[in-house]
């Protein structure tokens, strides 16, 4: 959602085009701002019911994982139902405005921004304490020179450009992830005892396991949500409900690889690359938590830049070309893309790192519960909207959607107050890893 208005401000700087192509382009980027909301979204959807994870098994657990997968297809329904019936309809505060007036419109882009800022500082506390702990204890990987690498790398790329390769590069990473997975399944089926502080018992998906298993599920979404081919399916409203499902099926079976033969491996629903004895001294094993690692910092960083893009266009960096044409001065677009891309990444960053690290896992679900308020807002603004069409069956669904979505809501913002309070505090809670980040990393590294 936060992503959206930004396009909208990027077809004023934008060459003429035909209406087609125009609204083709429009459909096709606001696709891409969907696809990396949801990314986001799976992970609160399970982030935000943490306790009643840990106090069930295997059944509901699996249900729940359907009940993200099944929100956010709605959610994506809805907005391309909506661009669809109308082609004034491109960016969420149009739909804002036609809903509710100029207030509306308002609000829709005042929301988006209030989400960037609570999810990505957090977030970046996460990332850069994770990176530091992962740079200690794997001196065969340098983490943070690759990392460095993989920024250059997207932070010259025009903004379509960097979501392809984001998208190439999770589905690579994904795939590789699992393999090794399943290789150190076949390999070294270890003692579940081990660690008992992370490692739960057969069968039940514990607090902690539950935490560390976002991890893969993301991984997993990140590298159906950017997939080129859906995108370009997006510009095509006959194919948009065509997209969404695939992206979801495409996550869904790629976390149950990934999740279920750790669970067959290890006895524990977790993420298999981060508290498991088969990573000592096992080369497969730190390639795929450095590609792990990767993902989640390649996604936040263009998560990130999508917004940077405003500030480029403010300083005339046009945002589809690499080296004309040169508004900025001198400078060619590619090199003022670096320039100011890096400097934002860069206080971002510091900022992260000057927070109080309470545990990343913490930190990053602390930081992402807000984004189940992104869940029911489209669907507030349909059925305000669409509401004299909808039968008796549709304006139920609708009305359930939006009620599960305030009540997510206000569950997830109670979560996350406690979370911070508790921090400042010093205090235990539960949202608190009993085995700490860099305990857990120590013992099982070494």
């Amino acid at each position: 959602m936060f992503a959206s208005s930004t396009f909208q401000s990027m077809q004023k700087i934008l060459p003429e085009k035909s209406g087609d192509e125009t609204s083709n382009g429009i459909r096709r980027t606001n696709g891409v701002a969907g696809t990396l909301v949801l990314l986001f979204a799976y992970m609160a959807n399970i982030a935000a019911i943490p306790y009643a994870i840990s106090k069930s098994g295997y059944l509901v657990s699996i249900l729940f994982i359907l009940y993200g997968g099944i929100v956010s297809y709605i959610n994506g329904w809805y907005v391309c139902d909506m661009c669809a019936r109308d082609q004034s309809l491109t960016t969420f505060a149009a739909v804002g405005r036609k809903a509710f007036g100029t207030a509306g419109a308002y609000f829709t882009v005042g929301f988006q921004l209030f989400l960037f800022v609570l999810a990505v500082i957090p977030l970046f506390n996460a990332l850069a304490q994770q990176t530091q702990n992962l740079t200690q204890y794997a001196c065969e990987i340098d983490y943070m020179y690759a990392y460095l690498v993989l920024f250059c790398i997207i932070a010259i790329m025009p903004l379509m450009r960097e979501i392809k390769f984001m998208a190439y590069f999770s589905v690579v990473s994904a795939v590789i992830c699992a393999i090794i997975i399943i290789a150190n399944s076949i390999l070294d089926k270890h003692d579940p005892q081990f660690c008992p502080e992370t490692v739960g018992q057969q069968g039940e998906v514990t607090l902690e396991n539950a935490f560390a298993g976002i991890g893969m599920f993301s991984l997993a979404f990140a590298a159906s949500g950017g997939l080129p081919e859906i995108i370009s399916e997006m510009k095509e409203p006959s194919k948009a409900k065509l997209s969404w499902g695939i992206n979801v099926l495409f996550a869904l079976s790629v976390y149950a690889v990934v999740g279920f033969v750790g669970n067959w491996a290890y006895g524990s629903l977790v993420n298999p690359l981060i508290f498991l004895p088969p990573m000592r001294n096992n080369w497969m094993a730190k390639v795929g938590l450095g590609l792990q690692l990767y993902s989640y910092v390649v996604a936040t960083t263009i998560m990130i830049n999508i917004v940077v893009v405003k500030i480029e266009m403010l300083l005339g960096v046009h945002p589809e070309t690499w080296w004309s044409p040169k508004k900025l001065g001198v400078i060619p677009p590619v090199l003022s893309r670096f320039i100011i891309r890096s400097s934002y990444i860069a206080i971002l960053w510091t900022v992260g790192l000057a927070l109080p690290f309470f545990g990343p896992f913490q930190s990053l679900v602390g930081g992402l519960t807000c984004t189940p308020l992104a869940l029911f807002i489209p669907a507030v603004y349909h059925m305000k909207i669409y509401w004299e069409e909808y039968n008796l069956f549709r304006k139920a669904l609708v009305g359930f959607y939006v009620v599960v979505g305030m009540g997510l809501t206000c569950l997830a913002t109670y979560m996350a107050i406690q979370s911070i309070v508790s921090a400042t505090e010093g205090t235990q809670h539960y949202f608190e890893l009993p085995c700490k980040a860099q305990e857990a990393l120590e013992c099982t590294l070494n």
